[in-house]
């Protein structure tokens, strides 16, 4: 299996529990320091975790692509949860798994 399928799966099965947590409810009650240490949080269950060590791709360059688009995952969370109610339960997942994609190495 290529690396690229390997990520696939990985983004499949340990990135999207990490957004899952976080609703944008949660999300709006937080101050920018808990938003920023949210995000920091689900980069590194993400890329640490013991799902993703089992697969063939370079972590720590994925982490650090992951790291340097922090701000930008908060902003694109912030645009999406100001939707209120209209905003779909897996919007956050769906927006940290495109991130992820991106990233992956």
């Amino acid at each position: 299996m290529n690396r690229y399928w390997i990520g696939a799966l990985l983004i499949g099965l340990a990135l999207p529990a990490t957004a899952q947590a976080i609703r944008c409810s949660d999300w709006n009650r937080m101050d920018p320091g808990a938003k920023a240490a949210t995000i920091d949080r689900m980069i590194s269950s993400g890329i640490r975790g013991s799902e993703a060590r089992r697969y063939d791709i370079n972590r720590a360059r994925t982490e650090q692509c992951m790291r340097s688009q922090a701000r930008s995952i908060q902003y694109d969370f912030d645009g999406a949860c100001a939707e209120g109610q209209r905003a779909k339960m897996s919007v956050l997942d769906d927006l940290f798994k495109q991130y992820a994609w991106s990233c992956l190495q």
